[in-house]
């Protein structure tokens, strides 16, 4: 059997659209390869979450679910009418939660999970939080955190289907007691406890058995599983992993049997901890995500798209990339760009300073009234716009046509939240180039890039961008211009580009990436 051990975090949001793990796990499931997930987290919606990313039909086992010993399957999401509150309550509906007052005072304070029950309850005495109920997603009370006066978690408490407790978790001095099956016991740690039914769980399976467990800072305990006669794969991922932490980087090396990284980064810094601490282990790159063909529509559209994501890792290059950029939309009406980011505040950042720049180059005082015509003329179809007679009188005015040029190429300018991996591939339909000048560039995209056919710009090499095949290396930001434009001004570089994506695809394939798999946990049960 292989087990899977992610990176997924207690009361989290479990799985998510750009998780390593889920992908593969997508893999194996396509190809009806049997595998379980072992969960060494609390996590109470699991069900949703994992029906959510399409693994309903992925076996897992939660440690806590075993532990709290819930029979009910079958349930729905608790509705925040089901509650119990005081009959003189009153209701504040916000954005955010619920909120319920009594007496003049807050009572609580209802949050919904993203599939719309309740996930927790928090409630108030004196303005302070008092308790918290966590709710899971068959609507059963599956948890209490205890506040004390001064607002400070004292202890959890884990409750059976008939709100029995059945683990009980002191924060302060984190003793935990366990009732399970008439017996009471003691552990110093919550680790503790969840390590001892990890290795119960994985004795009481007969056979050889392969641990692929995701490498972060959460899961530094599991390194207490390397006692195990089962062979671990530690999975390693730039986007979850800090190679700089040495000290954890180690721990997890002295227990794997075999390394997997998801990029050329990821295996250079294994490579060289491997080399320094004289440790002889294989090292995988494996692609996290496949590849399938999702050719956009640029080539019949008039514009041509510059999509542009952005990180928090491009503080030194960020002010010349903006101005590069910004240039290219005033001298190339056809030119616009999608500043897409999985934060809104970057993404707002951004574009205020391409904003300013326009506007600083055509010397535009947006509070002038000028300026407010020019915007009216170009944005306003109500009955109350000015007509073109109106009009004509400015534009024949200097200030008015520049005012005029200016929001032109702003409105070339477009903003893309990344949510869900649907939002990147909505994204890419329409773009022509793909510009990522992070630190390190991001994977999900890359593969994403090469299933659209697009070429892709960035500043470190990787596994999936060739420089001059699908893509440019630039050795400095000043060599921006250039790369653009190579690809948007050539028509001849973009094909090729599309030609190459098209092969790679093929080798980033579902089918390619389950061959790895199967081949690496495979001859690594012959090595034994």
């Amino acid at each position: 059997m292989i087990y899977f051990i992610p990176s997924w975090q207690s009361l989290s949001d479990g799985p998510t659209d750009f998780d390593d793990i889920v992908h593969q796990l997508k893999m194996f499931q396509k190809n009806n390869i049997k595998v379980e997930i072992i969960l060494p987290t609390y996590l109470p919606s699991i069900r949703y979450q994992l029906n959510r990313q399409g693994l309903t039909n992925i076996r897992y086992w939660s440690v806590f679910e075993y532990l709290q010993n819930i029979k009910n399957n079958i349930g729905l999401p608790l509705k925040a009418d089901s509650l119990k509150f005081p009959d003189q309550a009153q209701f504040i509906y916000t954005p955010i939660c619920l909120i319920v007052l009594y007496q003049k005072s807050v009572f609580a304070k209802v949050y919904y999970s993203k599939f719309g029950g309740v996930s927790h309850v928090d409630y108030f005495v004196n303005d302070m939080v008092n308790k918290q109920n966590f709710y899971d997603d068959r609507g059963i009370l599956s948890s209490v955190i205890a506040y004390d006066s001064t607002g400070k978690q004292i202890y959890m408490n884990y409750f059976d289907d008939y709100q029995n407790i059945k683990i009980h978790h002191d924060l302060l001095t984190h003793q935990v007691e366990l009732e399970f099956e008439g017996e009471n016991y003691i552990y110093g740690s919550i680790e503790e406890l969840v390590i001892s039914y990890i290795e119960q769980h994985l004795k009481d399976v007969r056979g050889n058995h392969t641990i692929i467990l995701s490498a972060c800072l959460e899961n530094n305990y599991l390194t207490n599983l390397s006692h195990l006669n089962n062979r671990i794969i530690v999975s390693f991922s730039n986007q979850r992993f800090k190679f700089e932490n040495k000290e954890l980087l180690n721990k997890f090396l002295s227990m794997a049997d075999i390394l997997i990284a998801d990029t050329k980064f990821s295996q250079r810094e294994l490579e060289k901890e491997c080399q320094s601490k004289h440790r002889n282990l294989t090292i995988h790159e494996l692609p996290p995500f496949d590849a399938n063909l999702k050719l956009g529509e640029s080539q019949s559209m008039r514009q041509q798209v510059i999509y542009w994501y952005v990180d928090n890792s491009l503080a030194g290059i960020l002010p010349t990339a903006i101005q590069k950029l910004t240039h290219r939309l005033i001298t190339h009406k056809k030119n616009s760009i999608v500043i897409a980011s999985k934060s809104s505040l970057q993404i707002r950042d951004i574009s205020n300073k391409i904003f300013d720049y326009v506007k600083e180059f055509y010397q535009v005082n947006e509070e002038s009234v000028i300026y407010q015509m020019a915007w009216q003329a170009l944005n306003d179809d109500s009955e109350n716009r000015l007509h073109d007679n109106e009009l004509n009188q400015f534009s024949e005015i200097k200030e008015y046509q520049d005012a005029t040029k200016a929001i032109e190429v702003m409105q070339h300018v477009e903003k893309q939240v990344i949510t869900f991996e649907k939002d990147i591939n909505i994204g890419l339909s329409s773009a022509r180039v793909i510009l990522d000048l992070n630190n390190k560039p991001d994977t999900f995209l890359q593969i994403s890039g090469i299933s659209a056919g697009l070429p892709q710009i960035n500043m470190k090499e990787s596994s999936y961008i060739v420089d001059r095949k699908n893509g440019l290396i630039l050795k400095t930001i000043n060599q921006l211009d250039e790369a653009i434009e190579y690809y948007l001004d050539t028509l001849n570089y973009w094909n090729e580009s599309l030609v190459y994506n098209i092969e790679q695809i093929e080798k980033y394939s579902n089918k390619n990436n389950v061959q790895r798999w199967i081949d690496l946990v495979r001859s690594n049960n012959e090595h034994d």
